[in-house]
């Protein structure tokens, strides 16, 4: 019994010290409380145990960049995505201000810069199908105008057949010559009396005409009005993003994973090329474009190595490239922005400095070429100023083109220095060179080659038939660009050597035109 006792005594003091614990109570003995103090201390260590660990994110993405060249296909893809969820996961962390470290005023600049990205991807969509519509209406207009001359043939074909049994209707007809004037002359009498009526009725009609017309001329110019203000809209749109500031939660994007992304496009594997080129895509999207502009020279750089880089029957990832190419750059540079002089923004100038860099480059491939031209002439028509003031073209550039004569130089650059002279030449309103006595010497080599029915006969190694057939075409195109100069246009009677040259070139056009 008293065992018993003592045991009841011992259950009520266990339940009684949870109570007394959860009270706020001190426990009986100084066993009970180390053996608390124990318990909690094993639960912090397991609690330890069983939480993330946090990972460095420049380790995150150091390993997306292993992914992206590692050369194979699906690992590059999966890399890409990663880098894309990445991407929206930082911007949905920048724009919640319950995060650590992003204050109210962060939130709201990251949101801004988030519309901002959303409204310019709904104006790029939108452009998209109004071209795609474009295209297929113009589809369908060449196919209604393919049936109707298709019908007029047949119709032409059956009038043909007709002609005949008409004329034999005709000869049965001449016997009734008279009674058939007889009821013309009778009904012309009869139309006398209802003239004043048709000519009302003519007036009404012409009238209704006029008002359609009018109508119509007022509904165009409203349409234009409308296109008018949707412009304006969009480059005050364009303008302000490119003024916004920059978050400071995106900033981790631009120092840590732009970097990353640029130097993947100079990788040898095409994965690795092709991952960088999407994942500046990507990035550039979502920023602003005031957080591009400092590094716009190094992005221009990177996606023309990844154009150089990737061959020429890539043709989608060429066209992607080339597509992220003008968009960045249009982006950066819209209507109204200086390109040169102290009101240029930061960083544009060395990037125009790059394009005339490759445009004026001896080493430059054919997929990169095209680019940089229309390029130039996008910053030419969106800022108002010729390509000569864009370029900034001085005397050194062109002096290394002309020092040496043509055909001392290797085949692919000889196609090279002619492409820059042909460029050179074609800009408007004034061309970038003027043709003067050494020019005129390398014209009449340049002549030869136009002139050659035979590109084997040129100086080439094995294998260069496609270089030379390359070297003959651009050589062409160079005639034709430079019979368009007034200098050769209209040249003076005491230019001897411009005569003739013209007379050549005249010459090689039509040998050109009646070869096979």
């Amino acid at each position: 019994a008293a065992a018993a006792a003592a045991a009841a005594t011992a259950e009520e003091e266990d339940t009684e010290m949870p109570d007394a614990a959860k009270d706020g109570a001190a426990p009986a003995t100084a066993t009970g409380a180390a053996d608390i103090a124990a318990s909690k201390d094993v639960r912090a260590k397991r609690r330890a145990a069983s939480s993330l660990k946090e990972l460095d994110a420049c380790l995150f993405l150091d390993a997306l960049m292993d992914a992206l060249e590692s050369g194979k296909r699906p690992h590059m893809e999966a890399g890409l995505h990663a880098v894309k969820v990445f991407i929206d996961g930082v911007m949905l962390l920048a724009c919640d201000p319950a995060v650590v470290g992003v204050s109210t005023e962060d939130a709201a600049m990251a949101r801004n810069a988030v519309a901002a990205a959303e409204a310019a991807m709904q104006r790029e969509a939108e452009k998209k199908a109004a071209a795609a519509e474009a295209k297929s209406m113009a589809k369908d207009a060449k196919y209604s105008s393919s049936r109707s001359a298709a019908a007029a043939a047949h119709a032409r074909t059956a009038n043909g057949k007709d002609k005949d049994a008409k004329v034999k209707e005709e000869e049965l007809k001449v016997e009734g010559v008279v009674a058939v004037a007889v009821v013309t002359s009778a009904a012309a009498a009869k139309r006398g009396d209802g003239k004043n009526d048709a000519t009302n009725k003519d007036a009404v009609a012409i009238k209704g005409k006029s008002d359609e017309a009018m109508e119509s001329d007022g509904a165009e110019g409203e349409k234009e009005k409308d296109i008018a203000s949707v412009d304006a809209d969009q480059a005050a749109a364009a303008a302000a993003t490119c003024t916004a500031p920059i978050p400071p939660a995106l900033q981790a994007l631009v120092s840590e994973l732009l970097p990353r992304l640029m130097h993947c496009c100079f990788k040898k594997s095409w994965q690795a090329t092709v991952g960088g080129v999407a994942g500046i895509d990507a990035l550039s999207r979502v920023l602003p474009v005031s957080a591009l502009r400092a590094h716009l020279a190094r992005i221009l750089q990177a996606l023309l190595r990844a154009l150089r880089s990737l061959p020429p029957h890539a043709v989608a990832e060429v066209r992607a490239a080339t597509a992220v190419f003008h968009r960045v750059l249009g982006a950066a540079t819209p209507r109204g922005v200086a390109i040169r002089g102290p009101e240029a923004p930061p960083g544009v100038e060395t990037a125009v400095g790059v394009l005339a860099e490759e445009l004026f480059s001896t080493s430059s491939s054919p997929t990169v070429r095209p680019v940089v031209e229309e390029a130039i002439d996008g910053l030419s028509r969106r800022s108002g100023l010729d390509a000569g003031r864009v370029l900034d073209v001085k005397a050194t550039h062109l002096s290394g083109l002309l020092s040496r004569p043509l055909h001392s130089r290797h085949v692919h650059v000889q196609t090279q220095v002619v492409h820059i002279l042909n460029f050179c030449l074609s800009t408007s309103p004034q061309p970038l060179i003027k043709i003067h006595s050494t020019f005129v010497g390398l014209l009449q080599e340049a002549l030869a080659v136009a002139e050659s029915d035979d590109p084997s006969t040129l100086k080439g190694g094995p294998g260069a038939s496609d270089d030379l057939h390359a070297l003959r075409t651009v050589c062409i195109r160079l005639m034709c660009s430079a019979m368009a100069c007034p200098e050769l246009k209209t040249p003076p009677a005491s230019q001897e050597q411009l005569v003739q040259l013209r007379q050549r070139i005249i010459t090689m056009f039509f040998k050109s035109l009646t070869s096979r």
